[in-house]
């Protein structure tokens, strides 16, 4: 059994931008568990443990279906926001712009042709995101939160999301060790 997820990457320029921010914040925020930089992306489906040798052939047969004839899709990084408001944050995430009803679109043709190798939809509609953190518990400082919320509109860069990742996703101590275990490219 692995555990899996599928997503797309981000630009180093994003990541570096993303990166620094939440460097500075860190200090700020002990209630937040942060994503590290390397490990930023958008995750399309989370499969949790799947048998090796019954799901990854069909899982990666549907992806290169679904992908076929697919445009790579120009996007920018704009904004912070937060599940499911600002005053009682649980995921803190960085904003995307541009193309998006094309991923948005992709990604619920693959969550319905998932379904038939018994992946149940997920319960709350997909929002188009990247997780930069998750609060551990909720915060009595929240000047952090502030900063953040002035932030709606800044720029973190642009990203060209050309291929799909399927990932190993590995929890460790030190934090999670995602290994690429095949790439889509459109």
């Amino acid at each position: 059994m692995i555990r899996s997820f599928l997503a797309f990457d981000i630009s180093e320029e994003v990541k570096k931008s993303l990166g620094s921010l939440v460097e500075t914040i860190k200090s700020q925020s002990k209630e937040v568990k942060w994503v590290e930089p390397q490990n930023f992306h958008v995750t399309l489906k989370f499969f949790g443990n799947i048998d090796e040798e019954k799901l990854l052939e069909p899982i990666c047969k549907i992806i290169s279906e679904k992908i076929a004839g697919f445009k790579p899709v120009p996007l920018q990084c704009v904004g912070m926001g937060c599940f499911p408001k600002w005053q009682y944050p649980r995921v803190i995430w960085a904003g995307l712009q541009g193309k998006r009803q094309a991923l948005i679109d992709l990604q619920k043709n693959l969550e319905e042709a998932f379904e038939t190798l018994g992946f149940p939809k997920e319960s709350r509609e997909f929002k188009l995101h990247l997780t930069l953190g998750r609060v551990r518990i909720m915060p009595r400082n929240s000047s952090w939160i502030r900063t953040f919320e002035t932030m709606q509109e800044k720029f973190f860069g642009e990203t060209l999301v050309d291929h799909l990742t399927l990932y190993k996703s590995q929890l460790t101590k030190e934090g999670p060790i995602y290994t690429p275990i095949k790439e889509f490219k459109f």
